[in-house]
């Protein structure tokens, strides 16, 4: 079984051929964790104050003044993510 470990930098879906085919451990390197941590606390501050952020609690496209509510935030977010998922999928 592959391992991955994730840092702070940026990452290509071509650096994890691995994780896209088979079972892979992924260790995620103790700086990552405390900057996912950072920057989820800044979107539940931003999000706190009710500001919009595109995609996070907005349509998107030409529905971008529609604001989603709270409840819906966690279903949209996953189904970008899936999305996006697919795409990289579609890639290989």
């Amino acid at each position: 079984m592959s391992a991955v470990s994730i840092s702070p930098k940026t990452y290509t879906y071509k650096e994890f051929p691995t994780s896209l085919k088979a079972q892979v451990i992924v260790r995620i390197e103790r700086n990552a964790q405390e900057a996912a941590k950072s920057s989820h606390k800044r979107l539940a501050d931003i999000l706190a104050r009710g500001d919009k952020i595109y995609e996070m609690n907005t349509g998107f496209g030409k529905l971008i003044q529609i604001t989603t509510g709270e409840s819906d935030q966690k279903e949209l977010q996953l189904n970008l993510l899936q999305s996006a998922v697919q795409k990289v999928s579609s890639l290989e």
